[in-house]
């Protein structure tokens, strides 16, 4: 399969994929891997027609849970069929209690839910599944290369869904819910990691009143093309900062454990 190019990490990585972005994702979606997992859904979704033929098919599953970026879920059969036929409309249905929207979105796209024979033989159906399947494994392709520059791109694709069409405080749960976006937008506002002990709505408001710094507006302000842009930006450099400050570290410890080595020696040298 093709393997995208990053040249570099950091800031400089992320503007040149940015420009070759279009080149480097159709080549990749031409590559024989891609269409051939591509070609088998479309000759063999319509067949589905139940949460259990989807999760007996490991071809499909796979696909399926790629155009959610959940591909790493696909051995959990038991959790996978609860996520596929509890039914949404209940508010005790497992996808809509978990934080991650990820699996509500699945649920939504297939259908299933409360015994139905669900969306696979709709109109649509089958080209959208399939174009994210490609965006998202081109995503995945990239974080194989350089993880951060995959965040990034999730980042910059999904925040607009996520900032508009929903109350504040509806949207900043739902960014909270989506692990990608999340980290980007934490880290990018140099929020640590520890914030994700604290009450949910603590850490809504953490978020929102330090992006308010950032980008001079509320929810909505998150998916103008400057402040996505910003974001990301902030997002690179406070990665940067952080590998720098720890590879110096790394050498602060080494030069002391050579000079604590050279000190011992010098010792018993001369008081041996």
């Amino acid at each position: 399969m093709y393997r995208p190019i990053v040249p570099v990490s950091g800031l400089q990585g992320w503007q040149f994929l940015k420009r070759t972005m279009p080149q480097q994702s159709r080549v990749f979606e031409n590559s024989r891997e891609i269409q051939r997992e591509e070609k088998y859904f479309r000759e063999n979704i319509s067949k589905i027609r139940s949460a259990d033929d989807l999760l007996g098919d490991r071809r499909l599953l796979r696909v399926a849970l790629a155009a959610f970026g959940l591909e790493e879920e696909a051995s959990k059969t038991f959790f996978l069929r609860r996520i596929l036929t509890d039914d949404i409309s209940s508010t005790d249905a497992l996808a809509n209690k978990l934080l991650d929207k990820r699996f509500l979105e699945l649920s939504k796209a297939f259908g299933f839910a409360g015994n139905s024979t669900g969306n696979t033989a709709r109109a649509g159906f089958v080209d959208s599944i399939a174009t994210k399947f490609r965006t998202r494994s081109f995503e995945v392709a990239v974080g194989d290369v350089d993880n951060d520059m995959r965040l990034a791109m999730t980042f910059a694709r999904e925040i607009g869904a996520l900032a508009q069409g929903a109350s504040e405080a509806a949207g900043w749960f739902k960014i909270l819910g989506n692990p990608p976006v999340r980290e980007v937008l934490q880290t990018a506002l140099g929020l640590p990691k520890e914030i994700a002990s604290l009450d949910l709505d603590q850490q809504r408001a953490s978020l929102r009143e330090k992006a308010k710094i950032l980008t001079g507006g509320g929810l909505a302000a998150l998916s103008e093309p400057e402040n996505v842009e910003k974001i990301i930006r902030h997002f690179f450099v406070k990665r940067q900062a952080a590998q720098y400050q720890a590879a110096a570290g790394s050498v602060a410890v080494t030069l002391l454990g050579s000079t604590v080595s050279a000190m011992a020696t010098l010792y018993r040298s001369n008081f041996r």
